[in-house]
């Protein structure tokens, strides 16, 4: 079965759009039944707002990372119902920290309103769940999830405490990272054969916004209907034409990064010969009694280079 790419932002979106798969997704995640998605996800997708000539962009506005917010109520393993926010992060390049931090400190202020037992108005914060599906592998994390909790510690006692506070829970937050891109071995789980679905498969084609699933791949229940509705995406021509838009501009920018990477090489190497060139004329200048004045002048080189050199000879 041939299926769109969720890796790719727009697929991505598409995703989560839908209200009842976004639950199945974040149920998977999340490893809770998600009940209700209380409001729309806020999202940033990449920026359409491009112009390509044979493949190659000419312009283009800033795109930004694929983020959203959804406030939902999920049931953990105890049955009891809690009101979270749930801020979902994609991103494919490296090195987004800082992107990452920020959009979390807005979070961080957002508050929720409710009608208390007495038929008061209340404001209060939300706990936060963070999860970033990653396009690239961290790394020391041989693993394709990993989860951090925000469990309280005793340090005294060197135990950990089952206790609840708003104080603890509101000011730490656990955190689920997706390597989406990392293969290892398979352990048959349902976030396993879902993180599959990113991977890049699709034989004997130039695109890979379009994948094919494994033959022997089997999925049921919430996965089956993930699976059915990326494969549905198949016959939306304007979802397909945003995908080949982002797939030249994800080609382009790789290539634009080695363009840049090969010209520092050059000049490095460069920089290396002129450097090697100035070091041999010292030398001799030094050799036929050049003063240290007269070297730094025709060379460039500093004091301390010409010393060293001085005191090799």
């Amino acid at each position: 079965m041939k299926i769109i790419n969720p890796l790719y932002d727009s697929a991505f979106k598409y995703l989560m759009d839908n209200e009842q798969i976004a639950k199945m997704v974040l149920s998977i995640i999340l490893d809770t039944k998600v009940l209700q998605l209380q409001s729309k996800p806020e999202e940033t997708p990449i920026n359409a707002n491009m112009l390509i000539e044979t493949e190659k962009i000419v312009n283009v506005t800033p795109v930004k990372m694929a983020r959203y917010d959804f406030k939902a109520i999920i049931q953990p393993e105890n049955g009891e119902e809690q009101t979270v926010l749930i801020e979902l992060q994609k991103y494919n390049q490296p090195d987004p920290i800082l992107r990452f931090r920020q959009y979390l400190a807005s979070n961080y202020l957002k508050e929720d309103t409710f009608i208390d037992s007495n038929g008061k108005e209340q404001v209060r914060s939300l706990p936060i769940i963070t999860i970033y599906i990653l396009g690239f592998n961290l790394d020391g994390f041989e693993t394709q999830a990993i989860k951090v909790l925000n469990q309280p510690f005793d340090l005294i006692k060197n135990k950990i405490l089952d206790v609840k506070n708003d104080f603890v829970n509101l000011l730490t937050h656990p955190s689920i990272i997706l390597q989406a891109a990392y293969k290892g071995k398979n352990y048959g789980t349902r976030l396993e054969k879902f993180l599959n679905l990113f991977h890049q498969k699709l034989r004997g084609e130039n695109s890979d916004y379009i994948i094919e699933l494994e033959k022997d791949e089997k999925f049921d229940g919430d996965l089956k209907e993930i699976v059915e509705y990326l494969s549905q995406a198949l016959l939306n021509e304007k979802l397909l034409r945003q995908l080949k838009l982002e797939e030249s501009f994800n080609k382009s920018v790789i290539n634009l990064k080695n363009d840049l990477e090969e010209e520092r090489r050059q000049k490095e190497l460069a920089l290396a010969k002129e450097k090697e060139k100035s070091i041999k004329l010292a030398l001799k200048m030094l050799k036929y009694g050049e003063t240290i004045e007269e070297v730094m002048q025709e060379t460039g080189l500093t004091r301390e280079e010409i010393e060293k050199i001085k005191k090799k000879m």
